[in-house]
């Protein structure tokens, strides 16, 4: 849409937050946002325009142990920097109280694309058995075409640092 006064507006896609009970009892979040959107007229990131298919679910398990949370993400986003773009497959991270074998890794790969265009797959020693391969040391092997190139370490904390949500107060 283009305005009279010479702003473009475009929101192509689809942008849920909802929040619920799981059967178990626990508090369940969900967002999603799929899609392009751009708005000239107003400030931060979407008078730039964004575009992503992202996916979160967060579950809080605090009656069992405080501050036991988990979170599952699923997609991709664009950045900005040394890392252009970033790829999460099944991407699951679980609290040691309800029997996952590593807080400091995820479950699942981040895909990496640098700025120069590469893309680093980036598999972290927790399989889909929940058995470990390796070291719970938060660092997973990174590889390029199928050659690993090196370990990338990343800090977790932040996936599973929030208190009442897993995003931003609505």
């Amino acid at each position: 849409m283009l305005y009279p006064e010479e702003h473009r507006v475009h929101w192509g896609g689809a942008a849920y937050l909802a929040e619920g009970t799981s059967p178990d009892g626990y508090p369940v979040f969900f967002s999603l946002l799929n899609g392009s959107f751009l708005d000239q007229n107003q400030e931060g990131w979407i008078a730039d325009g964004y575009s992503s298919n992202l996916m979160l679910y967060g579950i809080s398990f605090d009656s069992i142990q405080v501050g036991a949370k988990a979170l599952s993400i699923e997609g991709a986003l664009n950045t900005e920097g040394t890392i252009s773009a970033v790829e999460f497959n099944g991407l699951l991270h679980y609290p040691a109280a309800i029997g996952f074998p590593c807080e400091e890794e995820p479950l699942g790969t981040i895909g990496i694309r640098t700025e120069a265009g590469f893309w680093l797959d980036l598999e972290f020693d927790i399989k889909e058995d929940w058995s470990m391969s390796g070291d719970c040391d938060g660092c997973g092997v990174a590889s390029h075409k199928g050659e690993d190139i090196g370990e990338i370490c990343i800090d977790t904390s932040s996936l599973v640092d929030w208190e009442e949500r897993p995003w931003s107060t609505y």
